[in-house]
């Protein structure tokens, strides 16, 4: 450190003017791992949406208890859910509290009907939902972007928490 102290040299670093261009640059790589993350977990929870509904195909509502149980329909915070669209009642989620309710009676922080969301908002095809929710680990209500499809009478449905800004 050549005649500078430990102090003077943190000093120096922390004022010099290319210090904010690469605190910038860090920040804007950072953005950008945590969208490509954000992608990647969009693109796990239509697959695993896809893999609910042919196990669904396969063994009927028999599955329902693997989407409970199976790590295959476990990724840290995504997991998979279901409603019966005649009646809006949810069959399967991660918050056994859930199992049985009317999601209509279920309104995120920002007024958001669930239960119209899900159901008006599935398609044959698949469509994607925003609300916020509960996070199952840290239970913090978070923004939550969902896949949701109706198929053969109920709107199965995954989604990821994103990153607030």
């Amino acid at each position: 450190m050549y005649g500078r102290s430990k102090n003077e040299s943190n000093l120096f670093l922390n004022s010099h003017p290319s210090q904010k261009i690469i605190s910038k640059q860090i920040k804007v790589h950072l953005k950008y791992f945590e969208k490509m993350a954000e992608i990647d977990n969009l693109e796990k929870v239509q697959k695993m949406v896809l893999k609910a509904i042919n196990l669904y195909d396969e063994i009927g509502t028999k599955s329902f208890e693997q989407f409970d149980t199976s790590p295959k329909f476990h990724d840290g915070a995504l997991y998979v859910y279901v409603i019966r669209a005649d009646d809006a009642r949810m069959m399967v989620h991660v918050d056994k509290s859930l199992i049985g309710k009317n999601v209509h009676d279920l309104i995120d922080v920002d007024g958001i009907n669930l239960g119209e969301l899900f159901i008006k908002g599935a398609t044959e095809s698949g469509a994607w939902v925003s609300y916020k929710f509960k996070h199952p680990v840290n239970q913090e209500i978070l923004p939550k972007k969902a896949w949701v499809i109706k198929h053969d009478g109920f709107v199965f449905g995954s989604g990821t928490y994103l990153q607030e800004n």
